[in-house]
């Protein structure tokens, strides 16, 4: 019965689920390499919208088809992606910045997957609420966001983050928005490793108590 302290308290342990697609365009207008594809030119933006559900969430990673325009580049240097609120139809503060995961060598005539886009701290999805993801590259000629076979209405600019903002309607770029259940807890690296401490706790106890009575 010794073990059984150490199984409690692993139990008690959160368990881990696999993040919800809360949008999903991600499908090609048509198939790598010859997708159309939105310019990210130098000092302009590009945004699409999400709409989450009926329960807060919070943001997981984002993927996006945006690749390098230019012959041998490499996704990453000169471009950035933000998320932000809603500011009555065009994004409006900055809520979360993300950072590119494992950055590769891809162009436009190459067959690349979206790539995955994660947010440098934990970011609460709010319920029922509008947030824009922006993309935005200081490098001439440097980025194109592909298209998805889905029309929409996007939003751009060639003044930065801050716009103005000019609306359009057609293919939207493609993107994955994904999230967990629930608000996730503001841990410390103490607090986080207190299961596991609580455990070695009760197994050493226990053999304490039985070298005591022997």
């Amino acid at each position: 019965m010794k073990f059984l302290p150490v199984l409690f308290c692993l139990l008690c342990l959160p368990a881990l689920a696999a993040p919800v697609v809360v949008y999903d365009q991600s499908a090609y207008l048509s198939p790598p390499p010859g997708t159309p594809a939105y310019g990210l030119d130098s000092g302009f933006s590009l945004a699409s919208s999400f709409t989450t559900g009926g329960s807060t969430m919070t943001l997981s990673n984002i993927l996006t088809g945006i690749v390098y325009a230019n012959s041998g580049g490499s996704s990453g240097p000169g471009l950035s992606l933000g998320l932000f609120s809603d500011g009555g139809g065009v994004p409006g503060t900055q809520v979360a910045s993300l950072t590119l995961q494992d950055p590769v060598t891809f162009t436009l005539d190459t067959i690349a997957p979206l790539v995955s886009w994660a947010p440098d701290a934990v970011t609460v999805l709010s319920a029922n609420t509008t947030y824009w993801v922006v993309a935005s590259s200081s490098v001439l000629n440097g980025y194109s966001w592909r298209m998805s076979n889905v029309m929409g209405s996007y939003r751009f600019n060639g003044g930065g983050t801050g716009g103005p903002w000019t609306s359009s309607t057609f293919y939207l770029p493609t993107m994955q928005v994904l999230a967990d259940a629930g608000e996730a807890p503001e841990l410390d690296g103490s607090s986080a490793l207190l299961p596991a401490f609580l455990a070695v706790g009760l197994l050493l106890g226990g053999r304490r108590k039985r070298a005591a009575q022997g």
